[in-house]
């Protein structure tokens, strides 16, 4: 089994239009062997009364620790049920109704995975930009260079490394960066497999300065090495 988990909040005010998204991707997939796990920060009902009455959907109230993506996130994949964890962030969404299947059928025997995305717009109708995946030859490049891309971009076998809350702008950098190094790399799959929204009330566009250099400073005490640079999704 798939276990698919996503991290929800307000989002502006968009949050149930983006999570009504990600779930009509996933309702659409071939492969059904999956659960859906919903972690609500938001302080409203919305997305709550949005999620009632679908009984496909584990949803979970988690109202602490509020803006902590993380954290979040770690709750959601403590009540897996499934053998693989799949990321999907709300206001992304799968790019077809054979990604999941095809991620299953790629990861092997591998402990994890990393697929290609394209990214969208705020109205959700272009494809554009696609990435693909990369794995350095030294693992602490990581730290500072996200060759990888964002959590949506990741499926691993369930294990038990958790997301680092101490981080949100690394998150994504400092977890693949221990998975690297217990699992080694992860099998790669070039074709797109998710889509990433882009618009001004994702998180990437609400980090500061301070903190993007006091989770730089923190990575950094804390894996022994040199202060990241950057943080780029290639």
């Amino acid at each position: 089994m798939i276990s698919i988990c996503i991290p929800v909040y307000e989002m502006d005010g968009q949050g149930v239009r983006f999570l009504a998204r990600a779930l009509q991707s996933i309702a659409a997939q071939s492969f059904t062997d999956f659960e859906t796990i919903i972690s609500d920060h938001s302080i409203g009902g919305e997305i709550a009364a949005f999620c009632a009455g679908r009984p496909q959907l584990r949803y979970l109230r988690y109202p602490e620790k509020r803006g902590n993506s993380s954290a979040n996130l770690n709750h959601a994949i403590a009540h897996t049920k499934g053998a693989y964890i799949k990321i999907l962030f709300q206001d992304d969404f799968l790019a077809g109704p054979e990604a999941l299947g095809c991620m299953l059928q790629n990861v092997g025997d591998k402990a994890w995975l990393a697929h290609s995305y394209w990214h969208t717009d705020f109205a959700g109708q272009a494809r554009f930009q696609p990435t693909c995946p990369s794995i350095p030859d030294d693992p602490a490049t990581l730290l500072g260079y996200n060759s990888i891309g964002a959590p949506t971009a990741v499926m691993f076998r369930k294990n038990h490394l958790a997301f680092d809350e101490n981080l949100i702008w690394l998150m994504d950098c400092e977890f693949y960066f221990r998975l690297l190094q217990k699992f080694g790399p992860p099998a790669i799959v070039a074709e797109p497999l998710a889509v990433q929204t882009l618009w001004p009330g994702q998180l990437t566009h609400q980090i500061g300065e301070d903190v993007k250099r006091r989770e730089a400073d923190y990575v950094a005490q804390l894996h022994g090495g040199t202060t990241p640079a950057q943080h780029v999704v290639s």
